[in-house]
Order: structure tokens, then C-alpha cells, then sequence
């Protein structure tokens, strides 16, 4: 489930719940704005800090060891540190045990490493504490990388009563057109662009999001990519995907023009992550599709319908993560404010969005609608 967290709740004995603080790069799935919302934190004395990750691909087993040192300067000395990260390679956590055990002995931080093989779908969430191995009492960091819209899969041909059997004849007579002499898929452009097909919050998210809300955690950190990628006809998604990756791969191409040596840790993240999500997209369709990325504004109404009221980032945390994209000497690479949640761009394309949220607290919160009108203050 996670990326990276940052400085979003300040803890002590009278709070079950953080209290807001208000005002990597462009690669995936590491973000100084992601990576450290425990790390300010102030859980009482003897107080175990658990973070319960689920990590992406694209994520280097020495994820978390910044956030290591984030806790060993912290005033008043580091908390104890219980760390569990779900991922499906065992040799990826078995390194990654060994490097943030051994960084947290150099810094002198008691450290327990956990892991769960698997994926965040494959998680048993009807006893989530038990999964994770989280004990009573203990101060909860979650976040999810670019991870969560693998819990949308529905199988689209039943999702909405009478839109499959629509969805695929339009899908046929969309693919015969872009195939046609007459029509190139510049064309398509035009075409009004459909909602995402969930009448509701699908049964798999909601359960997850509902196994969360119940360990009730200090802080819930989510990244995902912001596109409109979960579109029911595939003339929307292929726009979508042509527009958004066009500008991603825009982006990696200007990463390597000023460092040569990524070149082939380019082609490797083109080839095995990027390309295999855009085949997802295109190619799979019903409960085969996993990639249905969804913008900020959706996740909103689906953590809100879950039982969650949104956490504004830290004006720090957006700082640091905006101090970290302008070292890289990119004109393009930018971040913006809404809502007080961070969105990462290359040029005027959101690429990435990072939300905090926690449980709610007595009565349910309204609507997050007025998130969507809120203007847009552009860091640059």
C-alpha cells in the first residue's frame, strides 16, 4: 500500500487522531511531500510508530530510510519504529530488512521490520490487524503508492445495469472507426469523454477502506496517478493514456538528457512498468484490468463515502517536496495546490496526487464536493 510520508500529525496521549498542520523527483512512487507524515509526529514516550506499507514497483528497497533520519532528528529523540511493508517479491523484502535494519542501528532507533508477501488485493481484509501484524495501542502511519486503484477491478459488463452491453458496442464501432482510412485517432479528441463507470465505490476498495477506517489509524497517506484511466469506453481511455504518457515519457526523456547514465533505468521503467500499464489499459477490459487510475477529485468522493475526512499536507512537507523537484534543474517539472493536497505535473499534466486522510471523528463529515472548486495555487 505506500509511498512515502511526511510531517502531517502531531500525536500525544489526549489525541486518537493527528491534528492538521495547514499553511523525488518526477519518478514514481517517491516524493519528498509522501514520504513522511510520521516523521514529525509525537507519539508519547514507549509508543510504537507502525507504518504499515504496501509498496509499487518502482520503489528502491531503501525506501524508508529517509524517513529513518527524519525520526533520529526529531526533538525529543525517535520513537520505536515497527515497520510493515506488504509486496509480492520475498527477495525485495529480504533487502530491504537488511538495509533499514542495519541504517537503524547506525542510528540508533529501535527498529522491528515486518513483511507480507503478496499484493494489496490479495490482503485478507476482514482481520487487517491480524494481516499486518499491528498491535493495540500503537500510533498508525498508512500509505498507499500507487496501489489503491487496483482495488476498483469490477467486471465492467455488470457494473452498471444496461452500460456493458453499450460499452461494447461502442468500444467495436470506436476501434472500426480509428481503423478506417477516413479517421486517424487524432479524431477522437473530439469525442465527449464518458465518467468512470462506478455507480458506487466498488465492493473491493470499500472493503479495504472500511478494514483501515477499523484500526483506526493517526494517518492515512495516499499517491496515485491523476487520470481519468477507469473509463468504460476505450476511445476515453485511449485519449487519456495518449495525452498522459506522452507527457510522462516526455518527462523521463528530459531526465536522462541531463544525467546519460539513467538511460538504461529509463528503458527499464519504459519497458517493464509504463508499457505494461499502458497494454493494461488498452488491451484488458472487464476484471483483467487493474490500471484504473482515477483523478483526485474521484478518490475524494470515494474516501469520503468510506467513512474518512480529508488531512490538508503540511505547508513544510509541500515545501520540501517542491525544494527537491526544482534541484533537478527542470522547468517542466512542477506541483500545485488543490485543496490542500499536492499534485505533481510535467507542464500543465497532472501526473501524480498526494491526500491525506484519517477516520472521521463523532458525526459524518460532509461531501468533499466543495474540494473540486477550490482554485489552484501553482508552486513553481
Amino acid at each position: 500500500m505506500i509511498g512515502n510520508l511526511r510531517r502531517e500529525a502531531n500525536i500525544d496521549r489526549g489525541a486518537r487522531y493527528p491534528s492538521p498542520q495547514r499553511p523525488r523527483s518526477p519518478s514514481r512512487g517517491h516524493h519528498p511531500g509522501s514520504n513522511g507524515a510520521p516523521a514529525h509526529a509525537r507519539p508519547p514516550p514507549g509508543w510504537l510508530w507502525l507504518s504499515a506499507l504496501s509498496t509499487c514497483p518502482a520503489q528502491p528497497p531503501t525506501h524508508g530510510s529517509e524517513l529513518l533520519h527524519d525520526f533520529h532528528g526529531r526533538q525529543g529523540g525517535p520513537p520505536e519504529v515497527r515497520l510493515t511493508v506488504v509486496h509480492d517479491d520475498n527477495d525485495y523484502l529480504a533487502n530491504m530488512r537488511t538495509l533499514l535494519s542495519n541504517e537503524a542501528d547506525k542510528l540508533n532507533i529501535p527498529f522491528q521490520f515486518s513483511s507480507v508477501i503478496g499484493r494489496l488485493e490479495t490482503l485478507d481484509f476482514s482481520n487487517l490487524r491480524n494481516t499486518l501484524d499491528i498491535k493495540y495501542g500503537e500510533a498508525i502511519a498508512i500509505s498507499c503508492s500507487l496501489q489503491m486503484h487496483r482495488l476498483l477491478v469490477v467486471d465492467d459488463k455488470v457494473s452498471c445495469s444496461g452500460i456493458g452491453q453499450l460499452q461494447k458496442m461502442a468500444n467495436i464501432a470506436q476501434l472500426k472507426q480509428m481503423a478506417s482510412s477516413v479517421y486517424s485517432p487524432a479524431s477522437t479528441l473530439n469525442y465527449p469523454q464518458t465518467p468512470s463507470p462506478q455507480c458506487k465505490t466498488p465492493k473491493l476498495l470499500a472493503s479495504f477502506l472500511n478494514a483501515v477506517r477499523a484500526l483506526k489509524p493517526n494517518i492515512m497517506l495516499v499517491m496515485e496517478q491523476d487520470a481519468n484511466h477507469n473509463a468504460l469506453l476505450f476511445c476515453d481511455r485511449f485519449v487519456e493514456a495518449l495525452n498522459y504518457y506522452a507527457a510522462l515519457f516526455d518527462c523521463l526523456h528530459a531526465l536522462v538528457a541531463a544525467n546519460p547514465r539513467r538511460a538504461d533505468e529509463r528503458a527499464r521503467v519504459e519497458r517493464m512498468i509504463l508499457g505494461e500499464e499502458i497494454r493494461n489499459i488498452l488491451v484488458c477490459e472487464g476484471v483483467h484490468r487493474h490500471e484504473r487510475h482515477e483523478r483526485l477529485s474521484q478518490w475524494a468522493m470515494h474516501m469520503d463515502r468510506s467513512g474518512f475526512d480529508h488531512v490538508p499536507l503540511s505547508f513544510r512537507a509541500i515545501w520540501e517536496g517542491n525544494q527537491k523537484l526544482m534541484s533537478f534543474g527542470f522547468s517542466g517539472c512542477q506541483s500545485k495546490v488543490e485543496s490542500d493536497c499536492l499534485l505533481l505535473c510535467w507542464g500543465s499534466r497532472h501526473h501524480y496526487s498526494i491526500s491525506a486522510w484519517r477516520p472521521h471523528i463523532g458525526s459524518a463529515s460532509g461531501s468533499r464536493d466543495h474540494m473540486l472548486v477550490q482554485p489552484q495555487r501553482q508552486i513553481k
